[in-house]
């Protein structure tokens, strides 16, 4: 069974970003990439479309305003739970969501690039994402 939320973090300039534009890219329907524009850009959760993707990724979150995410984000993965997608939440540190005061209800997979460039392996058979994480040189 596929985990609801995917935590993925490393240092700036690991991938991240670049792993999940990538694979979106080559993968309408995929994932919805959320960033926000600048630091502390309210997060709107109307904007999440469940409907069209089989996850939805908050990308750089930390710099979203943080009562805005602190909100959305238990409604967000019970969401993903109930329609069988996935949440994918980045950021740099591991611990970041417990020091943004962020409650899951579930245990994330978590990917970890560290500080080395890396890539993340995700395979998509149409209806949910996989994922595994390799280094790269």
């Amino acid at each position: 069974m596929n985990p609801v939320v995917i935590h993925i973090t490393g240092c700036s300039g690991t991938g991240k970003t670049t792993s999940l534009e990538t694979f979106r890219d080559a993968n309408p329907g995929s994932i919805q990439l959320l960033t926000p524009t600048r630091t502390d850009d309210v997060f709107n959760a109307r904007t999440v479309d469940w409907d069209s993707h089989a996850a939805v990724a908050l990308d750089e979150l930390l710099m979203w305003e943080p009562a805005s995410v602190v909100e959305a984000i238990p409604a967000l993965e019970r969401d993903a739970e109930k329609s069988g997608k996935q949440l994918i939440l980045v950021t740099q540190c591991p611990d970041d969501l417990a020091h943004a005061g962020i409650q899951l209800s579930s245990e994330p997979f978590r990917i970890d690039l560290g500080g080395r460039r890396q890539s993340i392996d995700i395979s998509y058979d149409g209806s949910s994402l996989h994922f595994s994480a390799t280094q790269s040189r």
